[in-house]
């Protein structure tokens, strides 16, 4: 009989999480979704251009190209932060390119400064789009539920793991 209830614990028991890849987490309704993520980093993208669009004439010029500048450096991660991640490829992409842009002198042909501020955007949104789907695929290993047969004493268990 002890044989049969420790062969059954083991047929139900699932991959331990120290073992990623062998199988995905399944939905158990607190996990994150993928298209979530991708809604919000498309929704950070586009936010600045509708900030800039919505405030442009009760907004002073020069105070709207800073909420426009910083929305654009930070909003395109939001399908990160949505999955647990604060510091993403992307964002740094976007910030070294505003920092080299602003160590450009200032002169009245603002070209190459304007230029460098949007390749910056562009590779750092493209970095973010391509890897949220992964910071949201981690969340869900991290934190779902497992369940693993365990030695306790002289007899055997259940354990049940997981990270809330």
């Amino acid at each position: 009989m002890r044989a049969l209830a420790i062969a059954a614990v083991i047929a139900m028991s699932s991959p331990a999480s120290g073992q990623p890849g062998l199988s995905p987490p399944k939905p158990d309704g607190h996990s994150k979704q993928r298209s979530a993520a991708l809604a919000l980093t498309v929704l950070g993208t586009l936010a600045p251009a509708g900030l800039k669009l919505a405030f442009e004439d009760t907004v002073e010029p020069a105070t709207m190209w800073r909420i426009a500048g910083v929305s654009a450096i930070l909003l395109p991660s939001a399908g990160h932060w949505y999955a647990g991640r604060f510091l993403t490829v992307g964002l740094g992409i976007r910030f070294v390119g505003l920092t080299l842009a602003s160590a450009f002198p200032d002169s009245e042909d603002r070209v190459p400064r304007f230029a460098l501020v949007m390749l910056a955007c562009g590779t750092g949104v493209i970095a973010d789009l391509a890897t949220v789907s992964d910071a949201v695929d981690a969340w869900n290993r991290r934190h779902a539920p497992t369940l693993a047969p365990m030695k306790v004493g002289d007899g055997y268990g259940v354990a049940i793991g997981g990270q809330w």
